[in-house]
């Protein structure tokens, strides 16, 4: 049987929440030993907990204090450059979502347009009743695709002109031709 989604939330019973503490700290570790191993990138982790005196501390280096000390002395702007704080993570959140309901809100646009377009030339549709924006979007469609079947037809016709015309080397060995012939005969006469 799956697990459903695990919504978080704090451990009321003392030996669940040591317990849960022993088996998610372990797989923390395991990942960052993972994320260590696979991306070749120093790792160092550090975990405070009231119920032990010192802090708990895993490292991918044999010397945990350089990969402290390295952090300690860059500069404030490059430690804090990634990181975000619950609000600054929330605004990204939204925003990425805003651009994506604004990119849907387009495709959907266009969607109905096209739709309007099919069911107008099918007859189906009265285009007495639109907009005069919805009428100008409509045009700048209509001429958008007049120019795609425009184009289509310059390259079909340019495909066949050049495949229509003769070879420009066959044409200079018939001149050459033409030309040696009647020179051969005043030659040899």
């Amino acid at each position: 049987m799956t697990k459903g989604k695990l919504y978080p939330s704090f451990i009321a019973k003392a030996s669940a929440r040591k317990a849960a503490f022993k088996q998610r700290k372990q797989g923390l570790i395991k990942k960052l030993r993972e994320l260590s191993i696979l991306c070749d990138v120093p790792a160092f982790l550090i975990i405070f907990c009231h119920d032990f005196a010192q802090p708990q501390m895993w490292s991918s280096t044999p010397d945990p204090h350089q990969v402290l000390r390295h952090f300690i002395s860059l500069p404030e702007t490059e430690k804090s450059e990634n990181m975000l704080n619950q609000a600054d993570f929330l605004e990204l959140q939204i925003k990425k979502l805003e651009d994506q309901f604004q990119k849907i809100e387009l495709e959907n646009s266009e969607s109905e347009l096209k739709l309007l377009l099919c069911k107008a030339l099918r007859g189906e549709a009265n285009l007495d009743d639109i907009s005069l924006e919805t009428a100008k979007k409509l045009s700048s469609m209509v001429e958008k695709k007049i120019a795609q079947v425009n184009e289509r037809m310059s390259i079909i016709e340019r495909e066949k002109f050049l495949n229509d015309s003769p070879d420009e080397d066959s044409n200079l060995s018939s001149s050459e031709e033409d030309t040696e012939s009647p020179s051969d005969d005043h030659s040899s006469g």
